[in-house]
């Protein structure tokens, strides 16, 4: 789960995009998640950059122009791509919080490397909401389920095994 390992992680949204970026340490790059926002999509691209990262408008030209055309409203359970990985946080954050799980200490259960706090959970909710997300209308065994596959798809399968152990394993449903 490299989101965790972040260092210099910032985030810029406005109406129609959201940056995050952030130092890649383990090969000294600069790393940018461009989206735009479409009707009914967002358009996603991961670029990576030695030294400094391009202006914010060249960014957005290339995610426009290269970037994955992703489905939106994002909702589970749904096929995932890479575009869809602070929206399956959010969830995770959400469903942790409605079993009465520190969303935190289960993070860095799942990744003893992490460096994740609160400031980081809010801007997976924000991320997930400025995408209009549709997170589940309560945490059952099926939306657990969901977000479990989807924790999987996004690359977070320690996050996926931990949470369905402590929620929906732990009741013995």
């Amino acid at each position: 789960m490299d989101l965790f390992n972040r260092k210099n992680l910032k985030v810029r949204r406005s109406h129609q995009t959201a940056v995050w970026t952030f130092t890649d340490e383990g090969v000294a790059e600069s790393v940018a998640d461009i989206f735009i926002q479409a009707p009914g999509e967002v358009y996603y691209l991961r670029q990576r950059f030695t030294g400094e990262l391009p202006e914010l408008s060249l960014l957005y030209y290339t995610a426009y122009k290269n970037g994955v055309r992703s489905t939106r409203p994002y909702q589970l359970p749904r096929t995932n791509d890479a575009s869809t990985f602070y929206c399956v946080l959010a969830f995770a954050v959400s469903c942790c919080k409605a079993w009465s799980l520190d969303p935190v200490s289960v993070l860095t259960e799942a990744d003893p490397n992490a460096r994740v706090g609160r400031t980081d959970l809010h801007e997976f909710k924000q991320q997930a909401r400025w995408e209009q997300a549709v997170f589940p209308p309560a945490w059952h065994t099926h939306a657990v389920e969901g977000l479990c596959y989807a924790l999987i798809d996004v690359d977070c399968p320690a996050l996926a095994a931990l949470i369905a152990r402590r929620t929906i394993g732990a009741r013995g449903y």
